[in-house]
């Protein structure tokens, strides 16, 4: 560094009055002798005047009562002064109008990281709500949804024979059928009929419910609530409630206390007993499930094998006698003297543990179909709709452009069609998504292409019908604000947008601004009208950039991809635990990547996407550039760069090594199904592009005597207790693109779905001891228009090779985390079989 470019950088530190007063002295002194460096002095002076004019400005914000901003009127802290004029110094001041664009640019992100919108400012504005729940607005009932505002003094009712839920003012509501309440305030609720369960956050104003003239008050808490006509009942879960009563009597009621209020002021009675949380039972796992249900397996087999040893008398002693005792000591032959059974119990301890740890799960690719990609193309990022039976993706010439949205079904791969229809600046390194009906995709774009055809931001998406001829491309009217801030980044209104299907209310998930957002959607994919757009991180942009994200099937985790300090090269890839929270205001959101409730998903220098998790969330997949060549400038360019798929445990308290599925060739842009038995990927294999279509085989060794569970993607299980067969087994569990390329389907009342196929491998005519427990899982597109209450799990008898048919076995439905459970004695092709609620007829 030459002597002006050492007292330039002290000019810096002098006007961001950071220079130490004696070399104050010597700058000033070299100042009084160098004209270049004083002219820099002067126009520096005059840049740091106007970023302090800017920043310290009052900002006029809309006028919108519902919205509380961060501290928007106030003026800014040296802090931020510092930060964008530190920003400044990395950015090459060749004239001034360059330097005129870094100021107006620094004071529009300042001007938007002040009015960012976050669900815990939202007032009176539903930020989650399931179908069925209606409004009262001008003495008719309207349906509500997410996004809507409601007034000062707003009546709602949920269906009859349903559960709803919905979210607002850091208060959530759950019911079980009819209710009706009223908002009559901030945080304040009067109930008029029906049972409610309500979680409140914890805020400086308490939530207060009305209560047959009675007031409640809990801050935090979770409270049962039922008002019939004759009297209420009120009962805490979760933290305490203050009662005042009408004659100004009041009571306090801790957890798992509930009280009768009659018609006058002394009908109060306590009475004491468990008050069940059901928000708590929402976050059980599928894998907690199954454990559960092992537990109680184990249990029905437990006194047959209680270890003992000889006591000094004649009469054995019992060393456990509950499930979880012989899990971590165990031994299933009694006659083992005690020492040998004890140098064996770690080894017994360690195979039931392994049984419920997902890194430890065997994947293996099963079948494969290829999607035909026109000679000289390649695709894009693939997408599958929400009922799985049809795949979206780009296809463009693989020097970059022109490009199209194309839309092919599962069962007809030969005859995929264009639905983006004159459009050919579609972006496809960036994902597509499919609206809630299945009957449009939304897909990003550009306008702007520069002189040597590469895609220029600001891109934007647009929403197409999946048939052309049902009307012309629309844009997505997305609530957040271009943000024109000069970065080495595709700036645009929202970016890779992902939409799931959710119970409380359908969404799109996207990056904007290098946070996460989220936009609550309408059944074709537009945007709720006059909704705000909510971000769930509030990242620095400049230190931690959010390029793109997908949820897990729940909604309450999202796998997203990041860069840091704004270096294009690595992206990796990391998850965000408990997003329900944040989302109702619970919870305020991760301002840095070292928040507890992010998990790196695996440490590395190379590129890495995100894919997605299983449908049991157990399980996140990704792909990683395991040659190290990937980079972010050149998004398409794929040819050096070798991709393979992974996946890896995706509990937030499990840091396990990924599991690497090595394929010939570059495997990206990887897309699980709904259900996660198979994925669809693009393909490059010695300059062949193709997207490759696989299911997933998962397989698991059988102890005869300790038994043991296999878990495929989607959370189906089976559970094989101890002393099954005779020998120990293999098991496989696989999915088929189609049932009927598996199985015969007649026409009739049933509908199957969810199909599984169970082999045993070296195995002949085994003969079961005790029957195994099979629990196949289902999505929410797989049973809509069915009876959920009459599923079935059929299997399919092919004793008869001329006459297969499917055989109903039965089964106990458990319509709340979609799951169907029988007992088997064979190996066979099981599937789930209902039929809509009239039968059919």
């Amino acid at each position: 560094m030459n002597a002006c470019e050492y007292r330039i950088s002290q000019i810096y530190l002098l006007l961001d009055n950071e220079l130490p007063k004696g070399e104050e002295a010597e700058l000033r002194f070299h100042l009084g002798s160098c004209p270049g460096c004083a002219a820099e002095l002067e126009k520096l002076e005059k840049l740091s005047a106007a970023v302090d004019e800017r920043l310290e400005a009052k900002f006029a914000l809309p006028d919108d009562a519902n919205i509380a901003r961060h501290a928007a009127t106030k003026k800014i802290d040296n802090r931020m002064r510092r930060f964008v004029f530190r920003a400044l110094k990395k950015t090459p001041l060749a004239s001034a109008a360059v330097a005129a664009v870094v100021v107006v640019s620094a004071s529009l992100f300042v001007h938007f990281y002040f009015q960012r919108t976050f669900s815990h400012e939202l007032k009176g504005v539903v930020i989650r709500c399931s179908d069925g729940i209606e409004i009262s607005s001008g003495g008719k009932w309207k349906p509500l949804s997410a996004g809507k505002s409601l007034g000062k003094s707003a009546r709602m009712r949920t269906p009859e024979g349903s559960q709803s839920f919905m979210a607002f003012d850091g208060i959530r509501a759950l019911t079980d059928g009819r209710a009706e309440f009223e908002r009559s305030g901030q945080r304040a609720l009067s109930v008029i009929s029906g049972e409610i369960v309500l979680a409140s956050a914890e805020r400086d104003l308490p939530v207060q419910i009305g209560l047959r003239g009675a007031t409640v008050q809990t801050n935090g808490g979770v409270l049962r609530v039922e008002q019939s006509e004759n009297e209420a009942y009120l009962g805490v879960a979760v933290g305490t409630a203050e009662i005042t009563m009408p004659d100004g009597t009041t009571h306090n009621l801790v957890a798992d206390q509930s009280a009768v209020l009659g018609g006058g002021s002394e009908g109060f009675t306590v009475v004491s007993g468990e008050v069940i949380d059901p928000f708590a039972r929402m976050k059980v796992s599928a894998i907690d499930r199954t454990r559960q249900r092992f537990e109680k397996m184990i249990s029905k087999y437990l006194p047959g094998y209680r270890m003992t040893m000889q006591g000094s008398g004649a009469n054995p002693r019992t060393l456990f006698a509950r499930p979880e005792e012989m899990y971590r000591f165990a031994s299933y032959t009694p006659e083992e003297p005690l020492l040998l059974a004890r140098e064996n119990s770690q080894r017994f301890g360690d195979y039931y543990e392994s049984l419920f740890a997902p890194s430890n799960r065997s994947i293996s690719i099963g079948r494969q179909k290829t999607i035909r990609i026109k000679p000289g193309n390649a695709p894009g990022r693939p997408t599958w709709s929400h009922d799985g039976s049809m795949i979206a993706y780009p296809e463009y010439d693989h020097h970059g452009r022109p490009a199209a949205v194309k839309v092919v079904r599962l069962d007809d791969l030969e005859h995929p069609w264009v639905i983006s229809q004159e459009c050919e600046l579609v972006l496809p390194m960036f994902p597509l998504a499919w609206a809630p009906d299945d009957r449009h995709v939304l897909f990003m774009m550009s306008d702007n292409v520069d002189s040597h055809g590469a895609w220029e931001a600001p891109y934007k998406i647009k929403i197409a019908p999946i048939d052309p001829s049902e009307g012309p491309l629309r844009e997505f009217n997305s609530p957040f604000s271009d943000i024109p801030l000069e970065l080495p980044l595709p700036i645009g209104k929202t970016l890779s947008p992902q939409i799931l299907k959710l119970p409380w209310g359908d969404a799109v998930l996207c990056a904007n601004w290098g946070n996460i957002g989220y936009i609550p959607i309408e059944e074709d994919g537009q945007s709720v009208s006059g909704s705000s757009g909510l971000f769930l991180t509030d990242f620095n942009p400049r230190e931690f950039f959010v390029a793109g994200g997908k949820w897990s099937p729940s909604g309450n985790k999202i796998t997203f991809m990041a860069i840091e300090n704004l270096q294009v090269n690595p992206v990796n890839a990391y998850i965000l635990y408990d997003v329900e929270d944040i989302l109702d205001g619970f919870a305020e959101p991760p301002r840095s990547v070292d928040d507890p409730r992010i998990k790196r998903i695996s440490p590395s220098n190379n590129g890495q996407f995100c894919g997605g998790f299983s449908f049991d969330e157990s399980l996140t997949f990704f792909e990683e550039d395991v040659s190290g060549a990937w980079r972010g400038k050149y998004p398409t360019d794929l040819y050096s760069t070798d991709f393979d798929l992974f996946f890896t445990d995706a509990a937030p308290d499990q840091q396990s090594a990924p599991t690497q599925i090595h394929l010939p060739g570059n495997q990206i842009y990887l897309t699980p199904s709904p259900e996660s038995n198979r994925i669809v990927y693009r393909n490059d294999y010695k300059g062949l592009y193709e997207l490759r279509i696989v299911s997933f085989d998962i397989e698991a060794d059988m102890d005869m005597d300790l038994g043991g569970v296999l878990i495929d993607n989607s959370g189906t299980n089976l559970i094989v207790p101890p002393g099954t067969l005779e020998e120990n087994f293999g098991v496989t569990i696989s999915t088929p693109f189609t049932i009927g390329e598996e199985a015969e389907l007649t026409e009739g009342e049933n509908t199957f779905f969810a199909m599984r196929l169970l082999d045993a491998k070296g195995l002949k005519n085994p003969k079961f001891i005790e029957p195994m427990t099979l629990t196949i899982r289902y999505t929410d597109d797989e049973v809509a228009g069915l009876d959920e209450g009459m599923l079935k799990i059929y299997y399919y008898d092919e004793s008869d090779p001329e006459n297969p048919k499917w055989v109903p076995m039965g089964g106990t439905v458990d319509p709340e985390y979609n799951e169907i459970t029988v007992e088997i004695r064979h190996f066979s092709k099981y599937a789930i079989g209902g039929r809509p609620p009239d039968g059919g007829r």
